[in-house]
């Protein structure tokens, strides 16, 4: 019934929570795997060249905690496809996806 679970992961214990859930669910699914983490928007305010700095370390740490699930959902045997969105993920995910969404907290 389901081929495909996208899963939001930000580091919080809630996070967490949600990413484990995913793992779990996808895993007796049989469903394909693919996490995603946010930052903030950087205001455009701060100008050339803090802007950029700002943009860059916050998506790094993004990365770096897609990265961290990705490698949790792998130990349990399941590929995790580790990706970058901007905004609120539970917030974008919910307002913007076209098939039913399920948010754990």
């Amino acid at each position: 019934m389901f081929h495909h679970v996208l899963v939001g992961y930000d580091g919080s214990a809630h996070g967490k929570k949600a990413l484990e859930y995913g793992i779990d669910f996808a895993m007796h699914a049989g469903a394909e795997l693919t996490i995603v983490t946010v930052f903030p928007r950087v205001p455009e305010y701060l100008g050339s060249p803090q802007r950029e700095e700002v943009a860059a370390r916050l998506k790094a740490e993004a990365q770096r905690m897609a990265e961290m699930a990705a490698e949790q959902a792998r130990a349990c045997n399941k590929d995790g496809m580790a990706g970058l969105l901007l905004g609120g993920v539970s917030d974008r995910m919910v307002n913007y996806a076209r098939v039913p969404v399920l948010v754990v907290k």
